[in-house]
């Protein structure tokens, strides 16, 4: 085989899931298969599991409904001191926990974050219908 057989072969068939020359982590097996069973862009998934692992803050593999909480309260990005209610949080959080389990594992927390939160907050949106909220985006 020569180099120019070799090159043609290696940009078609180097980057295919199965077969996959390049030694990779458990994890991003596992992003890479997330992101092929929901039929997602790799990029988005492993922005989601970035998002994923800011909210884990004990870092047991799963968000509680406190770490969901600060999430949520993070990005509505109200102003210090003010906080959405139990009620709306507790609305949320039961979207979110599809299993109802209490807890939401990796692919709970990117249904819900690529459905409800990432780009332009719908729920920052709400809120604004009632008063300005003053964010960084919107100086």
């Amino acid at each position: 085989i020569n180099f120019h057989d070799f090159a043609q072969w290696f940009f078609t068939n180097g980057f295919r899931d199965d077969l996959n020359i390049f030694e990779e982590s458990d994890e991003q097996r596992y992003l890479r298969k997330v992101a092929k069973a929901h039929d997602l862009a790799l990029v988005n998934v492993e922005s989601c599991n970035d998002k994923f692992k800011e909210a884990d803050t004990n870092c047991d593999g799963v968000i509680d409904y406190e770490e969901f909480k600060a999430v949520i309260q993070a990005k509505i990005g109200l102003p210090n001191g003010n906080t959405l209610p139990h009620s709306r949080v507790h609305t949320l959080w039961r979207d979110a926990d599809t299993k109802g389990n209490g807890r939401l594992d990796f692919e709970e927390f990117m249904a819900y974050w690529m459905k409800s939160v990432q780009g332009d907050c719908p729920i920052k949106g709400f809120y604004r219908n009632f008063r300005r909220i003053s964010t960084v985006s919107d100086r």
